[in-house]
């Protein structure tokens, strides 16, 4: 037996969080294989049990920084952009975990969405 080289830690994922509120997350966790793979799932299962509303995507994935990087021995990290669409008016607010800056298509042009990068998830439960 050995070990799955084609299983990544890329991932895209959306659903909603109550009738007003429709959450996104890009990620990308480090390495590759299986690894990779249970790391995105445990991120994945965190933020679905992080995430209510009122939503505060930077406090979401504070909390999800620490719950990833609770034993963390293999010294594992993500990098991760949430965001959190207010269905009713288009607001968006998001947080920036590590990962480039998304790029925003409207009307005006490509612009890239402004944003501070905070530090990749799971190296630093503080």
């Amino acid at each position: 037996m050995r070990p799955s080289r084609e299983v990544s830690g890329d991932s895209y994922d959306f659903f909603p969080v109550d009738r007003q509120h429709l959450a996104f997350l890009i990620a990308d966790v480090s390495g590759k294989g299986v690894p990779a793979g249970l790391f995105m799932t445990m991120l994945h299962s965190a933020l679905r049990a992080v995430v209510a509303a009122p939503l505060e995507p930077g406090a979401c994935l504070t909390r999800v920084n620490a719950i990833l990087a609770h034993n963390n021995d293999a010294c594992m990290f993500a990098t991760a952009f949430l965001g959190v669409l207010r269905l009713d008016d288009g607001t968006l607010s998001y947080c920036n975990a590590g990962h480039y800056p998304p790029l925003v298509l409207s009307g005006d042009g490509l612009r890239r969405l402004p944003s501070m990068r905070q530090a990749p998830l799971g190296l630093d439960g503080g």
